[in-house]
């Protein structure tokens, strides 16, 4: 059951997507739509294999105006950096799980400069993380999943991207890469696993 779905490659898909710089104390959003890609991972024919990232937008956090040039950096006169991506709401009022893919690619201070998935609803003003913090030198590509069930049945859910650098210094890294963001509710399925007898096998995991 797919609750949204953004591949950011149509006026369509970027529609009702904001982003923002949440502290006054550094009032700096350097959120934006680029073409440059970090890391081609295409080779221009037409099969898109599964989960493979879409060309060839993309949200970015640095500071690139031309949202077009792949070495620009999110060092903005050296001062630090908290942005965030919010997407359109979502209801999820009807679902028993629900489930937030995506792709990117981060290229920032390991352990400094970081990147983190949140979730905001109307129960939980104070947005709350959902996935682990990732920093570091750009690696590829990279497809990632986040389970936040807790929020199943809330009407109004907002996924939220956000960068935060600790301090200002060592900004001269290329940023944050956000793609093909999906959230979705999966099946349930239930009954016996049998072996090739016929008798139940107690305790089975389906994978």
């Amino acid at each position: 059951n797919l609750l949204g779905c953004w591949d950011f490659e149509s006026p369509e898909s970027t529609t009702n997507w904001t982003h923002l710089a949440p502290n006054p104390a550094a009032p700096f959003d350097l959120w934006h739509l680029s073409s440059a890609d970090p890391d081609p991972v295409q080779s221009g024919d037409s099969i898109l294999e599964v989960n493979e990232r879409t060309v060839t937008t993309a949200w970015r956090l640095a500071n690139d105006p031309s949202g077009s040039d792949v070495d620009a950096t999110y060092n903005f006169a050296n001062l630090k950096v908290i942005a965030d991506l919010v997407s359109p709401p979502i209801d999820a009022s009807s679902v028993a799980n629900i489930y937030v893919s995506w792709n990117e690619f981060v290229d920032t201070e390991a352990g400094m400069d970081l990147t983190r998935v949140f979730v905001q609803s109307p129960s939980n003003i104070v947005a709350v993380p959902i996935s682990p913090a990732v920093s570091g030198p750009g690696a590829g590509w990279v497809h990632r999943t986040a389970d936040f069930t807790a929020f199943a049945g809330e009407p109004e859910i907002r996924i939220i991207f956000r960068f935060q650098t600790i301090n200002s210094q060592n900004q001269n890294f290329r940023g944050w890469w956000v793609d093909d963001v999906k959230v979705y509710e999966t099946a349930s399925i239930s009954g016996w696993v049998r072996s090739k007898k016929g008798a139940p096998i107690q305790e089975a995991d389906v994978l």
